[in-house]
């Protein structure tokens, strides 16, 4: 019966998400491919002396080119140990924290988001003017690219 429970819930989000984006709940919590995502490291190299850098990586949603070193905003997801033993992990293609479904003793099922921690460094916001370090007094928020929701 909880089997059966935990079918329907995958059907129904298979409903709301796109089937190749659905990572199955069971085994070892299979994690979708993904096409040659590139990865951006924080303080490695770039070329541009400042400006925005694509990032495709879900974690690290906005990078600034600054004085010849990246800096990216980070996401961090919530810790995965306080999650009972009666759940399966999802991942989603294009996102960077899991959501998980769980199956309750009554039989029922439920599906539970935990809130990401997104973390933007100061030196994003840093500026060098007239050898003066000065700090922009604005939200990266208008820059961050919204996830896409299938």
């Amino acid at each position: 019966m909880a089997f059966a429970l935990v079918i329907a819930a995958v059907l129904v989000l298979s409903a709301v998400l796109s089937p190749s984006a659905l990572a199955l709940p069971f085994g070892n919590n299979i994690e979708p491919e993904s096409a040659s995502v590139r990865q951006i490291e924080t303080g490695s190299a770039c070329s541009a002396t400042s400006g925005e850098i694509l990032s495709e990586d879900p974690c690290r949603p906005w990078c600034v080119c600054k004085d010849g070193v990246v800096v990216c905003a980070e996401i961090f997801c919530s810790a995965e140990n306080d999650i009972p033993d009666t759940c399966g992990k999802i991942k989603v293609n294009g996102r960077c924290c899991p959501t998980f479904v769980c199956i309750h003793n009554n039989g029922s099922a439920s599906m539970h988001y935990p809130l990401p921690l997104t973390v933007v460094p100061p030196s994003m916001y840093e500026e060098k003017v007239s050898g003066e370090l000065h700090t922009e007094k604005r939200s990266p928020i208008h820059a961050l690219r919204r996830p896409k929701f299938l």
